[in-house]
């Protein structure tokens, strides 16, 4: 179950979820509702799971039946108001006994691995990118990548029109421990 509740646009957009098999922490960009509706059919799939026994396999039959209903299906998904009902989510495992945790992204109905040490999601995404590639790297420090993230969400929600509002974090580390 969702430890903080996910707000509406500018409020917080990230969530944690225990589970059996370890831990999750998702966050999400796009249709607020949508992606909502989206993260808590996850949190049912998780509360099932012993362990990570297909995992991604689960979200991506609960991800390809949301956004085909939640988005494919809208009346308005022809229109120009199109962008408007797509989401997309983040989310990272950490599976108990692996002691790892995987950073995973949506794509529409697909789930992918995220072989960077981060990623960026939303409309600041093409500059958060920009901003982050040269400067992030697998071996920084968490107060490193604290920074960093500080400093690119400033240079976003200065920059980019309809990015603001509070800014909140979210570590799970690879021992499972995380804020």
């Amino acid at each position: 179950m969702l430890r903080r509740r996910l707000a509406l646009t500018h409020g917080p957009k990230i969530g944690a979820f225990d589970f059996a098999g370890g831990k999750a922490a998702v966050t999400f960009s796009g249709n607020v509702r949508s992606a909502e509706v989206t993260i808590q059919k996850f949190s049912k799939v998780l509360r099932r799971l012993q362990g990570h026994e297909d995992l991604i396999a689960e979200f991506e039959s609960v991800l390809d039946t949301e956004y085909s209903r939640l988005v494919y299906r809208h009346p308005d998904y022809h229109t120009s108001n199109e962008f408007d009902l797509h989401y997309s989510i983040i989310f990272a495992v950490w599976f108990r006994d692996r002691n790892f945790t995987y950073l995973f992204e949506t794509d529409q109905t697909r789930i992918v691995a995220v072989d960077t040490p981060y990623r960026c999601t939303g409309k600041g995404r093409d500059l958060a990118d920009y901003l982050v590639a040269s400067l992030a790297s697998a071996d920084m420090t968490e107060g490193e990548a604290l920074v960093l993230a500080a400093y690119m969400l400033g240079q976003i929600k200065a920059g980019v029109p309809g990015c603001g509002g509070w800014s909140h974090f979210r570590t799970l580390r690879h021992d499972g421990t995380g804020t």
